[in-house]
Formats: C-alpha cells, sequence, structure tokens
C-alpha cells in the first residue's frame, strides 16, 4: 500500500495549493495538485480506496498462485 499525504505548498506566485503525494519532494512518484484542501482530501480518499481494494485483489492472486503451487508439488509427488 502506498503512504498517500496531502502536502500544503505555496507557489512561487504566493498562491497556496495542495498536493496529494506518495512521498517528499525528490523521492515521490505520484502526486495530484489542487487549489482546495477539500479536493485533496476526495482525492486522498479515492486513492487509499483504490489501494485496499488492489491489496485485496493482489492478496487473491497470491492465495491462487499458492495453491496452483500446491497442487503441481502434488502432482508430481503421485508420478
Amino acid at each position: 500500500m502506498t503512504n498517500w499525504e496531502i502536502i500544503k505548498q505555496t507557489s512561487v506566485q504566493g498562491v497556496v495549493e495542495y498536493s496529494v503525494s506518495d512521498g517528499i519532494c525528490g523521492e515521490r512518484t505520484f502526486s495530484y495538485d489542487f487549489s482546495t484542501l477539500t479536493e485533496a482530501r476526495e482525492k486522498l480518499k479515492e486513492l487509499v480506496e483504490q489501494d485496499k481494494e488492489n491489496k485485496e485483489w493482489n492478496d487473491g492472486l497470491k492465495l491462487r498462485d499458492d495453491w496452483e503451487a500446491m497442487r503441481r508439488r502434488q502432482q508430481e509427488e503421485d508420478r
């Protein structure tokens, strides 16, 4: 899961902006910029939900892969 966070910053022009980011500047891979905190919070909520869904899906794949590997080992032992 990604550790999303909201970062408040002020542009060179003095405008307050909010970024939803997966890390600090220079270390992040994704960020989404917004002009209001409300918009940033909505995006953060969406991203956290997506991460939960992806984790559940990936956990299901791992279980399936583990089961397939166990089945193949059993077939080899039965030969």
